[in-house]
């Protein structure tokens, strides 16, 4: 009798894993994590058709909450603290009734080993607007915190240094949802799809990252999220003395058409500032260290005006951001920069650039520690 030939295991191990690497049914390839510890998850969902779609976050090939939206060719961007364990998948698969593109930036990079610095929470679900106390719920957390009336919820800062803060409103078609935290940046969301926004900020233990949400007419709908932590590789102590980490408005004297070949400026607000990243007369990045960095751009278009602003490292297009009929919308990505690299951002098809159109640049580890997936 003929039997069936039989692999030895270790190649079937093998030949699975490799399978596991490719597409199939709609998904891109899995990402494995080979080192324990919190991670930075960027997704941007595909800008190139009318309608809506969105591109979902799968962790170990499960479909979870973790959603990037877009609609009517406004970009939806989402960047989420989570922590990951070696051998754990990630990956992305659209969803949709135009879903056949993937995101057109997906990047998973490592933030440090310390699970001890970091919250994600999201709204509970629907909540009408004249309800006080009680609507978010934890995804991951640590550290304390604090329930305050007013739509408004608190947490302790457990440390000094730069923390990255994501914040995403959510709120129905025709309708404003606005989400502020502790006064440094707004995100807004105002046709109903959740647009996010996000950006690095120096913290200390006297401070508290404040999420508070005001409506208009509506409520908060359940995507509305916030996402933080502390960047612990990006420390005098891991630096040599500094840290390096930039974020920024444009001011309102910088609030213009720009031309083609024309750096955006900012300088509006010195929200952070250290390592001396900008130089303001030529309104050029300089990196002078090698590493993984994340970096976000949030569009402020004029009234029913579009605005696409591209970010360029030595001369080459790496990113982009696209915000549409008045909305701010923010997006951010991922990157290895070398030390010598100069990075800069000019306005393209749309260029009325409005104020508090905000920058932020900062380390998450350098190059001999980063483990950085895209």
């Amino acid at each position: 009798m003929k039997t069936s030939p039989t692999l030895p295991l270790p190649t079937l191990l093998l030949l699975l894993f490799i399978l596991g690497q490719f597409p199939v049914a709609g998904k891109r390839a899995q990402t494995q994590i080979w080192e324990s510890g919190v991670y930075i998850i960027t997704l941007v969902s595909d800008p190139e058709h009318d309608g809506q779609t969105i591109v979902r976050l799968l962790l170990n090939f499960k479909d979870t909450i973790f959603i990037a939206y877009v609609d009517d060719n406004v970009i939806g961007g989402l960047s989420v603290a989570l922590p990951l364990k070696r051998g754990d998948y990630v990956g992305e698969r659209p969803e949709g009734p135009r879903s056949k593109h993937s995101a057109i930036s997906y990047s998973v990079a490592f933030v440090g080993s310390s699970t001890k610095y970091f919250t994600t929470v999201r709204s509970d679900g629907w909540l009408h607007s004249d309800k006080t106390v009680g609507f978010l719920s934890y995804i991951t957390e640590s550290g304390s915190w604090t329930n305050y009336p007013y739509r408004r919820i608190m947490y302790s800062v457990p440390r000094d240094g730069v923390y990255w803060i994501m914040a995403r409103p959510d709120g129905s078609t025709g309708h404003w949802t606005t989400v502020n935290i502790m006064g440094l940046f707004n995100a807004y969301s105002g046709l109903g799809v959740p647009i996010s926004a996000s950006g690095a900020f120096y913290l200390t233990t006297k401070d508290k990252i404040s999420m508070k949400v005001t409506t208009g007419q509506s409520h908060i709908d359940p995507a509305t999220m916030m996402s933080w932590v502390y960047l612990e590789n990006n420390t005098p102590e891991k630096l040599k003395g500094t840290y390096m980490a930039f974020t920024d408005t444009v001011p309102p004297m910088y609030a213009k058409d720009y031309g083609t070949d024309e750096n955006v400026a900012f300088g509006g607000s010195r929200l952070l500032d250290r390592g001396n990243m900008y130089d303001q007369s030529s309104k050029v990045f300089s990196i002078s260290i090698s590493g993984t960095y994340i970096l976000s751009l949030r569009g402020n278009p004029a009234i029913h005006k579009s605005l696409r602003l591209q970010v360029y490292c030595n001369n080459k297009l790496v990113f982009q951001s696209f915000a549409q009929r008045g909305v701010s919308s923010g997006q951010a990505s991922v990157f290895t920069f070398e030390r010598g690299d100069r990075l800069y951002i000019r306005a393209r098809d749309y260029r009325h650039v409005g104020k508090h159109t905000m920058i932020s640049i900062a380390l998450l580890s350098k190059k001999d520690r980063q483990r950085l997936y895209q």
